[in-house]
């Protein structure tokens, strides 16, 4: 038992140092587009980094609902039988209790909503590139791609910040498979 703990906690940090990863990527490569995109402002250039920021997020979603299931498994079925190792519990008690003890209803971490305000920063570039290079195809094409892709990434943080806050359904779910 004590082995697949160490493995699965060893998951959770791979995962961890993954997401890290990635955001870094992001901001590396939304850094790189932005001294691009001041020479050439083309609109439809930022269907691109609205595709890169997509793709980023959604691997950044899947690794923190990978960290969810997994840490809440090992508090329903490994913690309990382990006197000192109890990480995953003492973490999300810890949370919680921060959280009530400040009357928090909706945690939400700068980590969580990060690449929502990159999103919206590339968007915001791209209305202005928009205003200064304005024609109906750059409108119609490059305006509706980039408006999707903003809309799924508040999406997709908003479920990202649902579950981090929502543990404990994820908890009693692991609970009603027995």
């Amino acid at each position: 038992m004590e082995k697949e703990y160490d493995m699965l906690r060893a998951e959770i940090m791979q995962n961890l140092n993954l997401m890290h990863g990635l955001l870094s990527v992001l901001f590396t490569a939304v850094g790189l587009f932005f001294a691009f995109v001041f020479n050439n402002g083309d609109p439809k250039l930022f269907i691109i980094i609205f595709l890169v920021i997509v793709l980023i997020v959604n691997k950044i979603c899947s690794l923190n609902y990978s960290n969810i299931r997994i840490s809440t498994y090992m508090i329903v079925y490994l913690e309990p039988n382990m006197e000192n190792r109890k990480w995953e519990t003492r973490n999300y008690r810890s949370i919680n209790n921060s959280a009530k003890s400040k009357n928090i209803v909706f945690k939400v971490s700068i980590a969580d909503i990060s690449y929502l305000l990159i999103t919206a920063a590339v968007y915001i570039v791209f209305i202005v590139k928009l205003i200064e290079n304005f024609n109906m195809l750059n409108l119609l094409i490059a305006g509706s791609i980039n408006t999707f892709c903003l809309a799924y990434v508040l999406f997709i943080s908003l479920n990202i910040s649902r579950d981090t806050n929502n543990r404990e359904s994820f908890i009693n779910m692991w609970k009603h498979i027995d």
